[in-house]
């Protein structure tokens, strides 16, 4: 029985992709989300040592202390954490789909994370579409959960999730002709209440994106999106993305712009974007390409901190670069655990990881583990 392998993409280690097993094999192999993030290619190959990568260092250094949290309540690689201050003036995180196995089967589930008291509250919406390898962004109190697919290879579009009612609206503009197909492992940030959406790859046509576009959900129907001329400097995605709203800036790091033999082609790119300005690739780029990774501005935006990813061998270091000019990258304290593809946000001073993939020996791992960096 022959098993198509749909979508290929990445947070976590990909794009692209997309193959059968042969006919007479008997063999299951990943399908759908699971390509997408590199599982086939980590499935393929368990037990094998990838070579860690050389990480350089000045003899500075950026201090980061990671500590556990409470766990999440499921495991899941590909979702997406958002920060929303309530009306009560708590601090919640919200935990928003994602992929839970090696089949790329989706769970649209979401749950709940008080960042004081450090404690989850389970199931407490369901997306309308559930999907993985989204963006999520929050305008207000309310998230807006951009693209990814599930396992049927489904174009996800725009989802809102208003976290103080629990419910959801998904009467927006249908994605730009250029992107009709649908978009995954991308990126999306927030400046002076307009959602940017950049980069990620086509679940169809197998293809990577440098495009840049605006999406403004205030605006009348019909021109609520709007294709930017400022592309990226290298079209890929999977890759790491934080903003700088004071600055102004967007940052992108590492990702992969092709599948070839399986496995991802892992990027070392570092890339700015200035609504005025376009894409930059100036800022130095990583020492070891990797991709799947988690990125974050820190201390009051003056520091670029990476964490986690990789494909074969996920990656537990976290590097440092100072601001604005991001000319090279020094070592940073290690997350506690090894993860690739993991949601993550800024809370305030603290960084937070969670989720991801992880392989022990010969087991490829979803992960539960939470863990916060100041």
């Amino acid at each position: 029985m022959k098993f198509r392998i749909v979508l290929v993409l990445t947070i976590l280690v990909v794009l692209f992709g997309m193959g059968s097993a042969p006919a007479d094999s008997g063999a299951k192999q990943p399908g759908g989300l699971a390509v997408m993030y590199g599982l086939r290619a980590m499935a393929e190959n368990r037990g094998v040592a990838a070579p860690a990568p050389a990480v350089t260092d000045d003899g500075g250094g950026v201090l980061v202390t990671w500590q556990n949290m409470a766990q999440a309540p499921e495991a899941r690689a590909g979702g997406t954490l958002t920060y929303v201050r309530d009306a009560a003036g708590q601090h919640n995180v919200w935990y928003i789909g994602g992929i839970v196995d090696l089949d790329g089967n989706v769970d649209g589930s979401v749950h709940k994370y008080a960042a004081q008291s450090n404690t989850w509250t389970a199931d407490v919406a369901t997306m309308p579409t559930p999907a993985g390898g989204h963006c999520a962004v929050a305008i207000g109190r309310t998230i807006y959960v951009i693209g990814g697919t599930d396992v049927l290879q489904s174009a996800v579009g725009v989802q809102a999730l208003n976290t103080d009612t629990l419910t959801w609206n998904t009467t927006f503009d249908g994605f730009p002709s250029a992107i009709a197909t649908g978009l995954a492992t991308h990126g999306c940030s927030v400046l002076n209440n307009l959602i940017y959406v950049y980069g990620g790859g086509d679940p169809v046509n197998l293809l990577p994106y440098p495009y840049t576009f605006t999406f403004n959900p205030a605006a009348p129907a019909g021109s609520q999106w709007t294709q930017l001329s400022f592309n990226m400097v290298h079209g890929r995605a999977g890759f790491g993305y934080a903003t700088d709203t004071v600055n102004r800036k967007i940052y992108t790091a590492g990702g992969t712009d092709a599948y070839p033999g399986g496995i991802p082609n892992q990027l070392p790119y570092v890339e700015v974007f200035d609504p005025l300005t376009g894409w930059d690739d100036t800022p130095a780029d990583l020492p070891a390409a990797r991709t799947g990774s988690a990125l974050f501005t820190y201390r009051n935006n003056t520091q670029l901190i990476i964490a986690g990813g990789g494909v074969l061998t996920p990656l537990k270091t976290s590097l440092g670069c100072a601001l604005p000019a991001c000319s090279s990258w020094v070592s940073s304290q290690s997350m506690i655990g090894e993860r690739t593809t993991p949601a993550y946000a800024t809370v305030g001073p603290f960084m937070f990881v969670a989720g991801g993939i992880d392989i022990d020996l010969i087991f490829i791992n979803f992960l539960r583990t939470v863990e916060r960096g100041r």
